[in-house]
């Protein structure tokens, strides 16, 4: 018996179908170069400018309507607007200034629990304070944060204080 090995490889040989012909290619490439040039010359189109008429020894179109110019008064209103602040209310101001203002960060009833949450506040560069306080007959163990002399600097300590999981309370003197 013999043999026979075919020859698994590829063909030389193209078959018709997979060829471009020239011509196809050819009307492609001036199909494609007029669309092109078309394009390019709407593009560069520009627009037809008005035609303006000029009468008289300096004259414009805006002079040459008869539509009148619109007039702004927004500097001429916001002189007319002023607002008076009464002085019960600039006293009620600076009263305000001097409020003293603390977080209640947590309490707890084990004061063991209460000086490890002190430790971590102080850890955050909070000014952590434990004060223990009697309620009907039990004792609490309240850390506070503070004191803050202004609502900006209460405003901060209270946002690091969530970002911490705890749920600050406000208390102000």
């Amino acid at each position: 018996m013999s043999t026979h090995q075919r020859n698994r490889g590829a063909s030389r040989t193209q078959s018709s179908s997979s060829r471009l012909s020239g011509g196809a290619f050819a009307a492609g490439l001036v199909v494609g170069s007029v669309l092109t040039l078309a394009l390019i010359a709407l593009l560069e189109r520009k627009p037809a400018l008005p035609a303006f008429t000029i009468t008289g020894s300096e004259s414009t179109s805006a002079e040459a309507s008869d539509e009148p110019l619109p007039t702004f008064e927004f500097y001429t209103l916001l002189n007319e607007l002023e607002v008076s602040v009464p002085e019960s209310a600039i006293a009620s101001a600076q009263q305000n200034e001097s409020t003293i203002y603390w977080l209640q960060a947590a309490s707890f009833r084990n004061q063991q629990d209460a000086e490890q949450a002190r430790a971590s506040l102080l850890l955050l560069n909070l000014n952590a304070s434990l004060s223990q306080v009697s309620s009907q007959g039990s004792v609490w163990y309240r850390i506070m944060v503070g004191p803050f002399d202004s609502r900006t600097q209460m405003a901060s300590a209270r946002q690091r204080l969530i970002e911490q999981n705890y749920q600050p309370l406000l208390m102000t003197e």
